[in-house]
């Protein structure tokens, strides 16, 4: 169970879905990150609690944690590599919200995409059918 209201953690994960990120560069040449404003009105650990994942979430970007092993054909090459730090931050935000939802205790932690599943499952049905025979 969840130690935060229906209506914060629906204002959370609205936040989540409609949230933008962006990152530019400093006057000394560092990385630094925006992203939209929080929804007036939500307690205090809840905007802890969501400052927090989005750190997590741009740090995860930033690092590359997210990138997958063998290069995805739908993230293409760049030169600028702000540039390619903002496409991420866009195409991998799904991440963030999976990541809120585990955080505010709303979803199985355990939670796998639908292909992993598909797979699992298809496995487990070779398996099963091999120990009839």
């Amino acid at each position: 169970m969840s130690e935060f209201s229906a209506k914060d953690i629906d204002l959370a994960l609205q936040y989540a879905q409609y949230s933008l990120f962006e990152a530019s560069l400093g006057k000394e040449g560092e990385v630094i990150f925006q992203r939209s404003p929080l929804p007036i009105g939500l307690s205090e650990a809840l905007t802890e609690e969501i400052n927090f994942v989005a750190d997590y979430f741009q740090r995860m970007v930033f690092e590359g944690d997210l990138d997958p092993e063998d290069p995805d054909p739908r993230v293409p090459d760049f030169d600028d590599p702000l540039a390619e730090i903002n496409f991420k931050l866009d195409f991998y935000k799904s991440e963030f919200t999976i990541e809120l939802k585990k955080s505010l205790g709303v979803t199985n932690h355990r939670q796998i995409n639908p292909y992993a599943h598909a797979l699992l499952q298809h496995s487990a049905e070779v398996k099963a059918n091999q120990k009839k025979r």
